[in-house]
């Protein structure tokens, strides 16, 4: 008997124990969930990008996560037999960096995926980020339910990057050290070489063979926004960098010499050309500038054919405008007007394309007239990726909501995706 009470004692005690730590598991598990679901509903999405084969779509958020979509699945009718209203969640998600993603861009044939955040660029190899999307994807119709729901909430964090680029820090007072500077966007010049703009005010150009900056260009007096680069050898500022700044200019960037060719002031048209004697960083003979009298220049783009550039400026919580610029002379051919500070501009086939703090897109003709506005569901836009090649006229726009908006043909909203859980 006093065996059996023992035994007994044991068995209650373990399954009191085993009850106890089943419950502070699920606290811990609901508690995740719910501190998960709240990021995921308050996110800002600055980046986003398609990939060339067209069957991933990536954004970056203000968390330092990047989300992956297969986005092949949702043009699929069979997906949308059960609910035609349902937003698809992202198929994979994984920690990139500590803060906030700026900028995303595939390098050498979509076999690298760079990201750039608060303080460092990441390089990624794109393929073990698919293997991991796929075989996630696959998890979810072999595993239980209770997976499923596990892979909808689930960000993976045991991903490694090839390297890493730390942005410089500039000294400060008596040799301190200022905060390390973000990465706002990025570009790869025709050299291979990665070029990053930063809240510096300086543009770094990085060798990505041998991880190491070799060349920083300064003269900016404020942040920069923006960066563009002519898409072939055929134009006159072949193998010139641009870059749009708060300060309210464009400079034109000789990579082979290291210096400013041209300055550009959208605010009042004014284009200065700089002799050879002139460096980036000498402005004692450059043109004088208030940065507080002028708007930013927030987004830059140059068209296919190497014959327009089109920049848009603004500030804050006002209008703002876009100027399109002749390439050859940068002549400044027609400015837009815009009912609030641009965001983001590009040229698509024969139309411009804008985002703002609004809830639409813009699309403009290159005689100056709005011929579109398409609504979004998104109060502020960032970021939109394209795919004409893939898909028909395929776009899809993010900004400062857990919302994203997906249209083909142009105005036609195919489907929307979400963060929230």
């Amino acid at each position: 008997k006093t065996k059996n009470f023992a035994i007994n004692c044991c068995s209650k005690f373990d399954i009191l124990s085993f009850y106890v730590h089943s419950m502070e598991a699920y606290n811990i598990s609901y508690q995740n969930w719910v501190i998960e679901n709240r990021k995921r509903k308050f996110s800002i999405i600055y980046s986003s990008l398609i990939s060339k084969d067209g069957r991933y779509y990536l954004c970056g958020d203000n968390y330092g996560r990047v989300h992956i979509w297969i986005l092949s699945n949702y043009f699929n009718f069979e997906y949308w037999e059960n609910d035609l209203n349902q937003k698809p969640k992202p198929n994979f998600s994984f920690q990139a960096h500590d803060n906030s993603i700026f900028s995303l861009i595939f390098y050498n044939d979509d076999n690298l995926l760079m990201s750039g955040g608060e303080t460092e660029i990441k390089v990624w190899n794109w393929s073990d980020i698919v293997d991991s999307v796929e075989k996630n994807e696959l998890d979810k119709y072999t595993d239980d339910e209770s997976q499923d729901i596990k892979n909808l909430t689930y960000v993976f964090t045991d991903f490694k990057p090839n390297c890493i680029f730390t942005n410089p820090q500039i000294s400060g007072i008596k040799g301190s050290l200022n905060p390390l500077t973000e990465t706002f966007d990025f570009k790869i010049d025709t050299n291979g070489n990665l070029c990053s703009a930063g809240g510096d005010n300086n543009v770094h150009v990085w060798d990505i063979e041998n991880e190491k900056e070799y060349l920083n260009l300064e003269g900016h007096l404020s942040k920069i926004t923006s960066l563009t680069m002519t898409k072939n050898n055929n134009s006159p500022f072949h193998n010139s960098l641009f870059s749009g700044s708060e300060d309210g200019t464009i400079r034109i960037w000789d990579l082979r010499e290291g210096k400013t060719t041209h300055m550009i002031n959208p605010s009042s048209c004014k284009i200065s050309t700089l002799n050879d004697n002139n460096s980036a960083n000498n402005n004692e003979k450059q043109p004088s500038l208030n940065a507080h009298q002028s708007y930013g220049v927030t987004c830059l783009d140059i068209d296919e054919n190497n014959e327009w550039l089109v920049c848009g400026s603004g500030k804050k919580s006002k209008k703002g405008f876009l100027t399109l610029f002749y390439l050859d002379n940068l002549f400044p051919v027609h400015a837009y007007p815009t009912s609030s500070s641009p965001q983001f501009c590009k040229f698509n086939q024969n139309k411009i394309l804008s985002l703002g703090n609004e809830n639409c897109i813009h699309h403009w003709n290159k005689s100056g007239k709005l011929s579109m506005k398409v609504q979004t569901t998104i109060d502020s836009c960032f970021s939109l990726a394209i795919d004409n090649e893939n898909y028909n006229d395929l776009m899809i726009v993010n900004g400062s909501s857990c919302n994203i908006n997906v249209f083909t043909n142009v105005n036609d909203t195919h489907c929307s995706f979400s963060l929230s859980i």
